[in-house]
């Protein structure tokens, strides 16, 4: 965890804020760091996605010319 932190482009020390405070303000940085390894699952899956759809394609266009590409 970082010694600051910023809210509404005011940064704060955290060591002066009280318990409840630095509580609060390890919380969001969990939910930060949980948010972020969500958007790189998601990310994943989109590439698969694309992935699959794109062999579907070739899977159709195969079957349309009466040829197999692998």
């Amino acid at each position: 965890m970082t010694d600051t932190f910023k809210l509404d482009d005011k940064e704060y020390k955290i060591s002066e804020l009280s318990e409840r405070s630095q509580k609060i303000v390890s919380e969001l940085n969990a939910i930060e760091k949980q948010l972020r390894e969500k958007i790189e699952v998601m990310s994943i899956f989109n590439k698969a996605k694309k992935a699959y759809i794109s062999e579907l394609k070739s899977e159709i266009l195969s079957q349309k010319g009466g040829f197999e590409i692998e």
